[in-house]
């Protein structure tokens, strides 16, 4: 007994010493559930009907987000017309070297709930989809753009419109704005990262493109570092363009992707039912965590 206690005092010991040693940017971050919290009711309130295209709803979205990217210290722009985005950019020391994390800000507004025999419009809150993935790349716009270490490579934190309608929003980015793909190092895409099937034990997909391996390797490198209990679902995507989310218009130029979702769909996907109380917040912190070590690899 006495032996095991020395070997269980060593290996906590040698713990912190390594992370001791790390630098700082590179450890891993503590972001603010009340911060997401405040983010998802937000962006699900009865007063913005649902974040569809072309709303008031959408508006007051876009003007919360600019908002929000705007105090994170990035430097901000819409673009588009029909459908509009936000881009936030933080500058790297290599201007010419990109990376891009995106997640749609939009919903379905208001209509008649598919499938169902009740024929009266209802909002869609979208609480999961996809503010769950705004409050992500918020946070981490919010953990980078404090970052008092200069950052390798320029990053655009982008909240794509009209992803509901087809990917939108970013297909007009990837094909207006994209010249040169092989200067972005890696598209990362946030859709759906709130819910989880199981709350008392969290898990997240984590989609990447299957030509690059190296992306799997460093997940499964970071993950160790989350807190557990949880689990990393691998889904290896190898078509270019395919896919339901933002990432599709990035593969399709051959950009390198990694895409957080769901680990199971729930019954409250395209529902009115879809609503922030439902949100696992410990799922989404520990998602958002793993995201930042695999960026801060990139960036540090």
């Amino acid at each position: 007994m006495k032996r095991l206690s020395l070997d269980i005092l060593w290996s906590k010991g040698l713990a912190l010493l390594l992370l001791a040693l790390m630098p700082l940017a590179l450890q891993a971050q503590a972001f603010d559930d009340d911060y997401s919290k405040r983010v998802i009711y937000y962006l699900a309130d009865e007063s913005l009907a649902g974040r569809a295209p072309a709303t008031e709803g959408s508006r007051m979205a876009r003007e919360f987000i600019v908002a929000e990217m705007e105090r994170a210290g990035l430097q901000v722009e819409l673009q588009g017309d029909e459908y509009i985005n936000v881009i936030g950019k933080l500058k790297g020391l290599d201007t010419t070297s990109l990376i891009i994390v995106g997640a749609h800000y939009d919903h379905h507004g208001i209509r008649v709930v598919k499938g169902s025999s009740d024929t009266i419009p209802r909002i869609h809150p979208g609480a999961d989809d996809n503010a769950s993935g705004v409050a992500a790349l918020l946070q981490l716009a919010r953990a980078f753009g404090k970052s008092e270490t200069p950052l390798k490579h320029t990053v655009l934190f982008c909240a794509w419109d009209g992803e509901e309608r087809g990917m939108k929003g970013s297909y007009d980015f990837a094909q207006k704005r994209v010249a040169n793909p092989e200067e972005v190092a890696l598209y990362m895409n946030f859709d759906m990262v709130g819910r989880t099937k199981d709350p008392a034990n969290p898990a997240v997909t984590f989609a990447w493109d299957g030509h690059c391996d190296n992306l799997v390797q460093l997940c499964r490198e970071c993950a160790e570092r989350i807190e557990q209990p949880f689990n990393v679902l691998y889904d290896k995507r190898m078509e270019y363009g395919k896919g339901g989310s933002d990432y599709a218009p990035f593969s399709a130029l051959k950009i390198p992707f990694i895409a957080w979702m769901e680990d199971e769909m729930h019954a409250d996907y395209h529902k009115p039912t879809d609503t922030p109380d439902k949100i696992c917040w410990e799922k989404l912190r520990k998602t958002t965590e793993l995201a930042y070590l695999i960026l801060a690899e990139y960036l540090y």
